[in-house]
C-alpha cells in the first residue's frame, strides 16, 4: 500500500486539486459540526452525505466527495471495515438513482473478445517481442490482474510493487496453468490463478530464447522489466502500425469486460470479486457500470452490498 504522498504524487495535477479540494470542503463541514466521532468514523461520513444531499448537491458530485474520502483514508491507514462498507453501500446506491454513468465520468468502450482476436491474429508467435505484447492482454482476461500485478509499480525509480515473476507461473498437464500474483487484498488462497492453455502458449512465446526460470515474467527487448507505461506505448505502436483496434484505450476495460462475461455466465458477484481480488462489492459494481450493463444486475450487486 502506497503512503499518502506518494499515492498523491502519482495523480494528475488536476486530480490532486480535485482530492485536496475535496478534502478540505469535508475537513471545513466536520470542524463546525461539533461531531463526537472521528472524521474518519462510519457515523461521521454518513452525516455529511446526508449534509450534501441536504445542500442540494449532484449524485456525481457525492461520488466524488466519497471517493476522494475513501481513497484518502486508504492511504492514510485510517480506512477501517465499517466505514468502508458504509461508503459503498452509498455509492451503489447513488449509481442505482442516478441509472447511468455520469457525464462527469464518461465510460470508455470496453474490449470485445473481438478485438482481441483481431490483434491475437495479427502478431507473430515466433516474434517473441510480439508475444510480450499479446500475453498480457490474455492473462487479465484469464485472472482480472491490475496492469501493476503483472508489470511492477515504479514511482521515481523506486519499485513500490515487484513484478510477477516466472517463478510465479507453473504449467499443468493439460496445457493450462497456476499463476500466483502479488496482491495485497482477497486473491488466490496461495492456490494460484487459473491461466487458460491459450494464454500458456503465448507466455511460452514471450519467453522464447530466456534461460532459467528467474527474472520478471515480461521483459523488453533490452531484457528489462516491462512497465506498463512501456508496454501500452509499444503495444499503441503495434496496433496503429497495423491498422487494428485502439486495444491500449480498451486496455482499463478489459477486466470490464470479463467482469460482464462473467455474470453472464451465471458467476454470483461475491464470486466475481474474489477472482477479482476486491475487498467489497464497489468495485465489481464500477467495472458492470463501465459495461452499462441492466438495472437488474446493479441492483443485485447492491443487495449484495447490504447483506
Amino acid at each position: 500500500m502506497l503512503s499518502f504522498s506518494t499515492w498523491i504524487g502519482t495523480l494528475s495535477p488536476s486530480a490532486q486539486r480535485a482530492v485536496k479540494g475535496e478534502l478540505t470542503k469535508w475537513m471545513n463541514w466536520f470542524s463546525h459540526s461539533e461531531r463526537t466521532a472521528a472524521p474518519y468514523e462510519a457515523e461521521s461520513v454518513t452525516a455529511y452525505v446526508s449534509n450534501l444531499n441536504a445542500d442540494g448537491a449532484s449524485i456525481a458530485s457525492v461520488c466524488r466527495a466519497l471517493w476522494a474520502i475513501k481513497a484518502s483514508l486508504r492511504h492514510l491507514g485510517s480506512l477501517d471495515q465499517e466505514c468502508e462498507l458504509v461508503i459503498a453501500r452509498i455509492q451503489a446506491e447513488s449509481e442505482r438513482m442516478r441509472g447511468s454513468v455520469s457525464k462527469n465520468f464518461p465510460s470508455r468502450p470496453r474490449a470485445t473478445w473481438s478485438d482481441i482476436s483481431t490483434v491475437l491474429k495479427a502478431a507473430n508467435p515466433d516474434d517473441p517481442f510480439e508475444a510480450r505484447l499479446i500475453a498480457p492482454i490474455l492473462l487479465i482476461q484469464d485472472t482480472l490482474a491490475r496492469l501493476d500485478e503483472i508489470f511492477g509499480l515504479r514511482i521515481n525509480g523506486e519499485w513500490h510493487k515487484l513484478a510477477v515473476t516466472r517463478s510465479a507461473l507453473h504449467q499443468l498437464s493439460d496445457g493450462s496453468g497456476r499463476i500466483t500474483l502479488n496482491r495485497t487484498t482477497h486473491g488466490d488462497n496461495g492456490l494460484g490463478l487459473y491461466v487458460a492453455p491459450l494464454t500458456m502458449q503465448w507466455i511460452g512465446y514471450s519467453n522464447r530464447g530466456r534461460l532459467g526460470n528467474d527474472g520478471p515474467l515480461f521483459v523488453t527487448r533490452r531484457n528489462t522489466p516491462f512497465q506498463s507505461e512501456s508496454w501500452k506505448q509499444s503495444l499503441e505502436k503495434f496496433c496503429e502500425k497495423r491498422s487494428l483496434p485502439d486495444i491500449v484505450r480498451l486496455a482499463s476495460s478489459l477486466r470490464s469486460g470479463m467482469v460482464g462475461r462473467l455474470v453472464e455466465a451465471g458467476a454470483t458477484p461475491d464470486e466475481v470479486r474474489e477472482l477479482g481480488g476486491w475487498t467489497t462489492m464497489e468495485s465489481v459494481t464500477r467495472h458492470l457500470r463501465k459495461k452499462r450493463e441492466s438495472d437488474s444486475i446493479l441492483n443485485v450487486i447492491v443487495s449484495s452490498c447490504r447483506e
